[in-house]
């Protein structure tokens, strides 16, 4: 079986993309250490422009299409994203196995509440990124299938 880690988090907004990709990067090398393939919504949609309707269908279909072939969805939400919010949700109705990855002094009360109730999840709450990045490789080693 071929274990697909899908990285949600803010992409669309992000205040400040240049950390944001270089967040998912660095996650995204921590998941291939540990077995997994990757996929990265941001790499595989560039050149798409979310302003125009075909476009964004693109983008919609090569999302959840990798979303649906996903064992473990690791999700930033420590930003605001109606993406990773559906990402998240998409993956627990789907039993998916999501590590959800939230700021130590703002987590999201509802989405952390969630994912406490969900029996396949890890919550991470971090002070610095790093401490995060640590515990990302614990907990996928958890859900690897």
């Amino acid at each position: 079986m071929v274990n697909l880690a899908y990285i949600s988090g803010s992409i669309t907004y992000s205040p400040d993309w240049e950390h944001t990709k270089s967040k998912f990067d660095r996650t995204e090398k921590i998941l291939r250490a540990c077995g997994y393939e990757v996929f990265q919504p941001y790499k595989a949609t560039q050149g798409l422009d979310c302003t125009k309707a075909e476009d964004r269908k693109k983008i919609y279909d090569i999302d959840t299409t990798s979303l649906s072939r996903s064992t473990l969805v690791v999700a930033y939400l420590d930003e605001p994203s109606f993406g990773a919010g559906y990402e998240v949700c998409y993956a627990m109705d789907c039993g998916i196995s999501v590590i959800g990855i939230f700021k130590a002094n703002s987590p999201s009360p509802f989405m952390l509440g969630c994912l406490e109730k969900y029996p396949w999840s890890s919550i991470i709450l971090y002070e610095e990124l790093h401490d995060a990045w640590i515990k990302i490789a614990s907990a996928a080693d958890r859900w690897r299938k």
